[in-house]
């Protein structure tokens, strides 16, 4: 008899590799540190096939969502409501003139760092969350300048997209 392994759900999220199933399958998975960190570092070459994938493909960003699975829309699509108003909050000042040419006032940064707290409060009650803390807190981690701020948008905005008919409501 062939013996296989166990793996918790959601392993795979956690490997960055192709994990080894109970079922002796191999399945692709997606580490969210990783997914942000190629986005972030990437030419617009990188950031295509990260949102849109290869011909005929889904794109890595919405295999990853799909292996959300348990994580619910609303909640993704609240944190995302949060970003976004921090978001229109360093456009709408920056448009007055109030912030100059690429920086980040510190009170949008601590704004930004509370949606962390915000996830890390809801893992602790919901631990299929975990993959999406850890995407959401690479993200954030990222914003040092308004490019970063720009890019973390449409990343995020992309997932919200994906999710929409894919996570339960």
């Amino acid at each position: 008899r062939k013996m296989t392994s166990f793996t918790y759900p959601f392993q795979s999220l956690f490997t960055g590799g192709d994990v080894m199933h109970s079922r002796g399958e191999n399945r692709t998975s997606f580490d969210p540190v990783k997914l942000v960190n190629d986005f972030f570092s990437g030419g617009i070459d990188q950031k295509r096939r990260i949102l849109l994938g290869e011909m005929n493909q889904k794109s890595e960003l919405e295999k990853f969502v799909e292996e959300l699975g348990s994580v619910s829309f609303t909640k993704v699509r609240r944190y995302y409501g949060q970003f976004l108003n921090i978001y229109d909050e360093w456009r709408f000042r920056k448009l007055r003139g109030e912030i100059s040419g690429d920086e980040i006032p510190e009170d949008i940064l601590i704004k930004l760092f509370m949606i962390k707290s915000h996830v890390a409060y809801d893992e602790a009650r919901e631990r299929a969350i975990r993959p999406l803390r850890k995407f959401l807190n690479t993200l954030i981690s990222k914003i040092i300048t308004g490019k970063d701020l720009e890019n973390a948008r449409v990343l995020f905005e992309a997932l919200v997209g994906f999710a929409k008919g894919k996570l339960r409501r």
